[in-house]
């Protein structure tokens, strides 16, 4: 009957308690380090507020595929991510704690994508994808995430199409401006 039980770790040859006991090989060394899976959980998360807002993020990439004028959207994220690349020292300074202020990002974002979806509102229906997207990755990368990036974070308001009246209350005066100096 003893042979069918299993042989303690410990009465191996060759293999000894480690400090801490055996607990401690399940428990990670540091906790106040980046893993991979942290970035792997931010990505998931911004990917469940992309998928909650999906109809959003079609509009805007239709948007941006259909006028011209709207085509620096696809620029937008790709910049974020240089702007992150820019500054990846940065990362040493931030410690990986989740936070409640991506829970409440990314509750502002879902009213705001809500509100503006019910009520014809264009900017706040992208806009509010947009936090909510931000909000969910805030909520697993933590504060100083956020303002230690925060000129990344900020350029992603150039992804929110404007609307035609604003875009031409701003345009024309502008092209009127500038023909009176040329």
């Amino acid at each position: 009957m003893n042979e069918l039980l299993p042989t303690p770790l410990s009465s191996l040859p060759g293999i000894s308690k480690p400090r801490g006991g055996w607990t401690a090989l399940l428990r990670p060394a540091r906790t106040d380090r980046w893993t991979r899976w942290h970035a792997v959980a931010a990505c998931v998360m911004a990917l469940l507020g992309v998928v909650a807002t999906l109809d959003a993020w079609r509009d805007m990439y239709n948007w941006a595929r259909l006028d011209e004028e709207y085509s620096h959207i696809f620029l937008v994220p790709m910049i974020a991510v240089c702007m992150i690349w820019v500054r990846r020292h940065r990362f040493r300074h931030c410690k990986p704690t989740g936070t409640p202020l991506g829970l409440v990002l990314a509750v502002i974002g879902w009213i705001a994508h809500e509100y503006g979806y019910y009520h014809g509102i264009q900017s706040l229906w992208h806009g509010g994808a947009i936090l909510l997207v931000v909000g969910c990755a805030m909520s697993i990368l933590g504060k100083h995430m956020l303002f230690r990036f925060f000129p990344a974070v900020a350029l992603l308001v150039f992804m929110i199409p404007v609307p035609g009246m604003l875009r031409q209350k701003i345009a024309l005066p502008l092209e009127n401006w500038t023909a009176q100096i040329s």
